[in-house]
């Protein structure tokens, strides 16, 4: 049985309006009248200009005066998306307005030709999806709001959000989006590709930085005092005596510690794996990691423990791990930060033998096989 409509509810944006429009679903099963001024809906678009102007029958009936209010019916439209478009158009309050429905109303915008006067409100809509980033908002909802930008924003500030927020997107964001209707329907396929392979190339970069640390630690033979000492049966530099299974606890026999090429290898590697920067597998192609979080991971973690966990007289001028390591950390927010020239750069040939996504059974939608979390 095919659903009744619903009696239109009537929503007066200007008690001196001179139009009705009444605006359906995409199935007709629901509808709404809103009291509208034409001069207001004029300004704002150029179809509704022509709508109402003089070679259109509801222009002319406008212009004879017959009726106070000549009603203008609008068809397949989303309801709930219309009623906040019109809102802003005649200056109205507007609750929040979650992602997707921003989304909506940037698709009703486009196809009304309003666009241009829903600026200011996309500036302001776009800033929530860099207020938090990558904690309150779903890739979805992150998406939503991309769509917006897409449909309302001019080129350049349109280019200045996307390099800002592809960075809190995760690796396989393309697959989540499907989860989307209206993405599938309105984001243009080509522009999604063109985000994954950016995301791609940018984790690839960073974990081949992570990667030539340690090759240029390997050639590395100075070596340096460090501070406290090790046992010299087990290494262990933290004071617990190493014990007999058979004797119990034996003697603590130490050795003074030197920041030697093992030492600096072993150091590093156990750095990589207190921030969880180390397995790479698990880091980098994690479905749900970002550019940020490497990034964050760097800035924050590694930058802490190097200092606390190797501590040797080499410091930060001399010794190559701490060198190192602090080079990394300021190129890999250099990666982060240079995301919009890889964006926006020409397409190149992803090469596969230096992809590694394609050791882990990466599949064509972005998802990833069992790679851990």
């Amino acid at each position: 049985m095919e659903a009744e409509p619903e009696t239109p509810s009537r929503v007066v944006l200007d008690p001196d309006g001179d139009v009705i429009l009444v605006v359906k679903d995409l199935d007709s099963t629901r509808s709404g009248e809103f009291v509208v001024s034409s001069k207001v809906l004029s300004l704002a678009s150029p179809y509704f200009a022509a709508l109402t102007g003089p070679n259109f029958m509801e222009g002319q009936q406008l212009r004879s005066g017959q009726h106070k209010q000549t009603p203008i019916s609008l068809h397949e439209d989303d309801l709930d998306a219309m009623d906040s478009l019109l809102k802003i158009l005649h200056f109205q309050s507007l609750g929040e307005l979650s992602p997707k429905e921003i989304a909506m109303v940037a698709i009703q915008s486009k196809k009304y030709l309003c666009s241009t006067a829903l600026r200011p409100w996309a500036q302001k809509w776009c800033g929530q999806g860099l207020d938090q980033p990558g904690i309150s908002m779903s890739a979805v909802d992150k998406g939503h709001l991309i769509l917006a930008a897409h449909l309302i924003l001019p080129s350049d500030a349109l280019g200045e959000f996307t390099e800002k927020i592809i960075v809190y997107l995760p690796r396989n964001f393309a697959a989540d989006w499907k989860k989307s209707d209206i993405i599938q329907k309105h984001f243009p396929e080509e522009l999604i590709e063109k985000l994954s392979s950016c995301i791609r190339r940018t984790l690839m970069g960073m974990q081949k930085r992570l990667e030539h640390v340690e090759f240029h630690l390997q050639h590395q033979s100075a070596y340096f005092e460090m501070v406290g000492e090790q046992c010299l049966r087990c290494g262990s530099s933290d004071g617990n005596c190493c014990t007999d299974d058979r004797n119990g606890p034996s003697p603590r026999i130490t050795v003074k510690k030197y920041c030697t090429q093992p030492c600096r290898v072993s150091d590093y590697f156990r750095i990589l794996a207190m921030v969880r920067l180390w397995p790479f597998s698990n880091s980098f192609l994690r479905p749900n990691v970002a550019v940020f979080d490497i990034s964050q991971k760097a800035q924050n973690g590694l930058k802490e423990e190097m200092t606390l966990k190797h501590i040797c007289a080499g410091g930060l001028i001399y010794c190559p791990l701490l060198v190192s390591l602090r080079t990394a950390i300021d190129n890999l927010k250099i990666d982060e930060e240079s995301m919009g020239a890889i964006l926006w750069a020409p397409e190149e040939p992803l090469d596969s033998d230096d992809d590694p996504s394609d050791e882990h059974g990466e599949d064509a939608d972005g998802s990833e096989g069992d790679v851990s979390e």
